[in-house]
């Protein structure tokens, strides 16, 4: 047997691969602290060492396997067994992705333990959380259905380290193209067809969608069947059941993890809840949530989701003006005051926030500043009658009987069949003689 002499292009060859996967190890980590080290959240800050700690206390303890494979290869290899080199990949492979659906089905009760373990309070362990269930890529425990955009947060450097991991697993595609075609197959199809969602021209609010990754993922599912299937081809027979095992755990553990999501699509309620979970932050999810609690008539309930709806983000009128209509009708018409008019600095031309907050200062008594609401009320939308036989009244109330007969008069021509203005119509011609 000839022996390939040692050359530093031949020691390169066979060590880049592994160099560059120890570099992009820590890679995960420093996007992370960046970026969360800008919203200026200690305790999310916190939550990410934490999460970190533990995810990588959790896959290192099958570090066993990639050290001891990489061993036998090399050994394989330099006796020019090719066919025990074709057999340590199935083994891998196997082994691996049993180990990988018992793990991926068992984070729903690794994490929470893990946390009770580590000791770091309500606000970083709520940090921790989702942060973990992120990192089992993507687990169904961390799905949520809304995930909002990281506006002004997304630095350079994140962008060239995301540009950096992509560029490298894009280079191991091309150059297993011979070996494993299955495998440059299935990334060009996956990146292929995320290209369009990529989010390079936003579109919504959203930061990513689960739905956008749909068909994508049909190239990765291709790259790990095809190439599973290549691998087997020049195993041995002996690790045809052990594949077969670790494929039936794999289902397994998929099929678990389904189980466990199902019940969060039961109802709107329960949908946005686990958003809210497992996304903090997440304004949409707490409006949205708030406005099925009221639907319940669960105003107290939903009062405290419109809260955080806003302080997460305090540039959406609409989360401004539910708060104040949650306020308003539990009894706190100063506190609506203030959320619409808020509302409207954001969005002048909300004619129903004009009527709610007209309905809000009459409560407090500024009839007076109501009826110029009620009237910016009329001109955005002439057919608002609730809001036009408002300002009727409150013209009526102020000693305008006219005017309030004019809009009166209005409403009728607009509705022929609206009894309550036309009665009201008629009481007032009756008394200034029109």
């Amino acid at each position: 047997m000839s022996i390939t002499p040692l050359t530093r292009r031949s020691i390169f060859a066979q060590a880049w691969p592994i160099m560059l996967g120890q570099t992009t190890v820590p890679l995960v980590g420093i996007v992370d602290t960046a970026v969360i080290g800008r919203t200026g959240d200690a305790a999310a800050l916190a939550g990410v060492a934490l999460g970190a700690t533990i995810v990588n206390f959790m896959f290192w303890s099958f570090g066993f396997l990639r050290m001891g494979m990489t061993g036998m290869t090399a050994q394989a290899q330099g006796s020019g067994d090719a066919a025990e080199v074709d057999a340590l990949l199935v083994r891998g492979l196997a082994i691996g992705l049993g180990m990988g659906a018992v793990l991926f089905a068992a984070q729903l009760v690794l994490i929470p333990l893990a946390l009770a373990i580590f000791a770091g309070g309500g606000a970083v362990h709520a940090a921790a959380g989702p942060f973990i269930a992120a990192r089992f890529f993507g687990a169904p425990a961390g799905l949520a259905v809304f995930y909002p955009h990281p506006v002004g947060t997304i630095t350079a450097s994140a962008v060239a380290v995301c540009a950096l991991i992509l560029l490298a697993v894009s280079a191991l595609a091309v150059v297993a193209r011979r070996r494993l075609p299955a495998l440059t197959m299935g990334w060009c199809w996956y990146a292929g067809t995320l290209l369009p969602v990529a989010g390079f021209i936003q579109v919504g609010s959203q930061a990513y969608a689960d739905r956008y990754a749909y068909v994508p993922l049909i190239g990765i599912f291709v790259a790990l069947a095809w190439s599973a299937v290549y691998a087997l081809d020049r195993a041995t027979a002996a690790w045809r059941p052990v594949a077969a095992i670790a494929g039936a755990a794999s289902i397994a553990g998929f099929a678990l993890a389904t189980r466990h999501e199902l019940p969060y699509w039961h109802d709107t309620i329960a949908l946005f809840t686990h958003a809210t979970e497992v996304v903090p932050n997440n304004s949409l999810a707490e409006n949205n949530l708030g406005m099925a609690l009221v639907g319940r008539s669960d105003i107290p309930g939903a009062l405290p989701h419109f809260e955080r709806a806003v302080a997460s983000a305090p540039w959406d009128p609409d989360a401004r003006a539910n708060l104040g209509n949650a306020l308003r009708a539990l009894g706190r018409p100063a506190e609506a005051v203030e959320a619409y008019t808020k509302a409207l600095e954001l969005s002048p031309d909300d004619a129903t926030t004009h009527f709610n907050l007209a309905t809000a200062l009459i409560d407090v008594g500024r009839a007076a500043d109501a009826v110029a609401h009620l009237r910016e009320a009329v001109r955005l939308n002439p057919e608002y009658l609730k809001a036009r036989f408002l300002l009727a009244e409150s013209l009526y109330r102020q000693g305008d009987p006219r005017a309030a007969l004019v809009e009166l008069r209005e409403i009728v021509r607009v509705d022929p069949q609206n009894q309550r203005a036309a009665e009201l119509a008629r009481r007032i011609a009756a008394q200034v003689g029109g």
